[in-house]
């Protein structure tokens, strides 16, 4: 590729992720009416991005899934369903299965949970930051688990099965601070494709939706012999890594672990690239320590799901010739990258660690799952 076409890809890339394409033709959809809380949340809430808290409301009221994220060596993450009652977040966990998210909880109780909700113009993600407290009386765990089966029923994605019923304590989730951004969910057709809700909120009338199991077609796994795939196949989680263009970001801080939304800029060589503001507290955080989490995922139909978790570190990359080099756009791309540099960063996440789980949603979740129309 010329350098001259190589200087328009990466402003046309930058074009598409920070600015609002044009608007697409809207399909006919049925609706389905968001669950909305009994009760105005009391505590301290941080506005960003122009979000209300009622907005915040609705988005951790009318959702059952979310991650739990807690500090170790890496912010490790959890995708859960969850209960949401009293103003509290309850959900099941196999100790058994999930030991080191169990011994982190018991050692530092004060944990991120992290809700999204994609609608048919914008993102809503929510930060839930508080202690959590670990249920293990058996009368308890077994009150909890009925108050969890009238909501959700026996299949949740996280639910027990009888055999597990020993090993499983419930993690009820007390806030203390909520943060809420809202982002417009670009309707331009270049990027559109690369949302992982694309088939729900892009697609026709839900029941017309194809199934694409994968986001893209991989011919040759490139992904380096000595990244851990813990049973995930090479070609499912290099099509994720390609195909999709939203992620969320895990970071280590000094009392909660932190997480945040992320436009994906590209993925090439068992790398993935991510753009941000010099300043911030994501930098301050990176700046600190640079071992992450990441995580993905992909809707490809009403009823099915992909979740999946990467650990790695994050390289700061400032220099404009560093910059210019990493974006492939050679050394007459410095004086464009010199003037990204006075106010951004690249960050280059390579990651040491992928895990993934396939699931089948029940039809009877569609309108509590983070991929709903309802706007």
């Amino acid at each position: 590729m010329s350098t001259c076409l190589k200087t328009i890809f990466i402003i046309g890339m930058f074009s598409l992720i920070i600015t609002i394409g044009c608007s697409q033709t809207s399909q006919p959809t049925t609706n389905p009416e968001p669950v909305k809380p009994s009760a105005a949340l009391s505590y301290d809430f941080i506005n960003r991005d122009a979000t209300s808290q009622a907005e915040i409301e609705e988005v951790i009221g009318s959702v059952v899934a979310g991650y739990l994220i807690v500090n170790d060596e890496y912010p490790r993450s959890l995708l859960v369903n969850y209960l949401y009652k009293d103003k509290c977040f309850y959900f099941p966990l196999i100790t058994s299965s999930h030991p080191v998210i169990f011994k982190d909880l018991q050692n530092n109780p004060k944990v991120c949970f992290a809700v999204d909700k994609y609608t048919q113009l914008h993102w809503w993600s929510a930060n839930i930051f508080g202690k959590a407290q670990i249920i293990k009386e058996t009368a308890l765990v077994s009150k909890w688990l009925n108050e969890y089966e009238n909501v959700l029923g026996k299949d949740g994605f996280n639910y027990p099965a009888q055999k597990d019923l020993p090993n499983t304590v419930m993690v009820k989730i007390t806030p203390e601070t909520i943060s809420g951004r809202k982002m417009t969910d670009p309707q331009n057709p270049n990027f559109a494709p690369r949302l992982p809700w694309i088939t729900l909120s892009h697609g026709k009338a839900d029941t017309d939706v194809a199934a694409k199991l994968l986001p893209v077609e991989i011919s040759d796994s490139t992904l380096p012999k000595e990244i851990s795939l813990n049973g995930v196949d090479s070609k499912v989680a290099e099509s994720i890594l390609k195909g999709v263009g939203a992620c969320r970001l895990n970071l280590l801080d000094t009392e909660y672990p932190y997480s945040i939304p992320m436009s994906v800029m590209s993925y090439n060589n068992g790398k993935v690239l991510l753009h941000s503001n010099k300043k911030g507290h994501k930098m301050d955080c990176l700046r600190t320590n640079t071992k992450v989490s990441v995580d993905y995922q992909w809707f490809w139909n009403n009823s099915n799901w992909i979740g999946m978790y990467l650990e790695g570190h994050i390289n700061i990359i400032e220099k404009p010739e560093d910059i210019a080099q990493v974006l492939g756009m050679g050394e007459t791309g410095i004086p464009m990258a010199e003037r990204m540099a006075q106010r951004m960063a690249v960050l280059e996440f390579v990651p040491e660690k992928i895990v993934a789980r396939q699931i089948e949603i029940p039809l009877k979740w569609y309108s509590r799952m983070p991929g709903t129309k309802t706007r």
